[in-house]
């Protein structure tokens, strides 16, 4: 796959944050202002760093062949995180109630980030591949259940953003709802 598939993203990322940046410096008490300018680089960061030739020069430079593996499935973790966390702000409710998930949230998938690097440090995975290092290292021990962490984190991450998505849409009124109400299924 070609590296423009990842650095524009990546770049288009950058951009957007960038033109983000007065508003973050102005409103930095706000933590929905605060939760976007946590997402958007996050997700920059995870594109550049799953390039296939930035996974090469970081395992080279690292000297550890596969380094980005983890560092990529670490990264792509805390973009779950932050994507929950906005979703959180962004839903309101109670500040104690809502700082208490928010902490829970950075709390376990910071724990799921160590727990990464550590299965990888207890791993070998001493081929370096750019591209299929899942399928590659699948039944590896320590590996295989880095990869099974990393993708339930994924997984556990989507279908609480499906949840919290579903509620908030079902608190939602006026104009956000106006588009559902003019369908034909709303009819």
């Amino acid at each position: 796959m070609n590296n423009l598939y990842y650095y524009l993203p990546a770049a288009l990322l950058l951009v957007s944050f960038a033109m983000r940046v007065p508003g973050l410096v102005r409103h930095w008490r706000d933590p929905l202002v605060r939760s976007v300018g946590v997402v958007i680089p996050v997700g920059a960061v995870v594109f550049f760093f799953a390039a296939p030739s930035t996974v090469s020069q970081v395992n080279r430079l690292t000297g550890v062949a596969n380094f980005s593996a983890p560092l990529v499935f670490a990264l792509v973790t805390a973009g779950s995180a932050s994507v929950i966390i906005l979703m959180l702000t962004w839903r309101g409710g109670p500040d104690e109630q809502r700082r208490r998930a928010t902490r829970w949230c950075a709390g376990v998938y910071g724990a799921v980030i160590v727990a990464l690097l550590a299965l990888f440090a207890l791993g070998d995975a001493p081929d370096e591949r750019l591209r299929d290092f899942d399928t590659y290292y699948a039944t590896t021990p320590f590996i295989r259940e880095m990869i099974v962490l990393y993708v339930l984190a994924h997984a556990v991450a989507t279908v609480l953003l499906s949840v919290l998505c579903r509620r908030w849409a079902r608190d939602v009124g006026g104009l956000l709802r106006a588009s559902s109400s003019s369908s034909p299924e709303a009819s």
